[in-house]
């Protein structure tokens, strides 16, 4: 089983974004990335893209589980965003959702740090 991790940022903080699968074969590793993307991050909070995650099982559940409880007890927060509706069932059904809000779409990507350098002219 595979599962990717890669980081980006929007308006309420880092993004990760999940894709493969997540069982008993990579449930800590999981886990474990999480709370490091979220120690890292501003406010110590992430938002977990599963867009591109096509299975989980229990593991998979208890491992974002455990880190939302962990985000969460060093004062940071961690959602999730955009499960496909297979994985969206397994969140509904473990009560994953009443854990960590599971949001329909990203929030908006964040705006760039520094001003434009293009200058228009009317």
């Amino acid at each position: 089983m595979y599962v990717g991790v890669n980081h980006g940022q929007a308006d309420a903080g880092a993004v990760v974004h999940l894709t493969g699968e997540i069982d008993i074969s990579n449930a800590l590793e999981v886990s474990t990335r999480l709370v490091l993307a979220a120690n890292h991050a501003a406010e110590n909070t992430i938002i977990v893209d599963l867009s591109g995650l096509r299975f989980i099982d229990s593991s998979g559940v208890d491992a974002l589980d455990t880190a939302a409880r962990l985000i969460r007890a060093s004062g940071g927060r961690l959602t999730l965003s955009r499960p496909r509706p297979s994985v969206r069932k397994v969140l509904w059904i473990t009560g994953m959702d009443k854990v960590a809000p599971v949001l329909p779409d990203l929030p908006a990507p964040r705006e760039p740090l520094e001003p434009s350098t293009s200058h228009g002219r009317g």
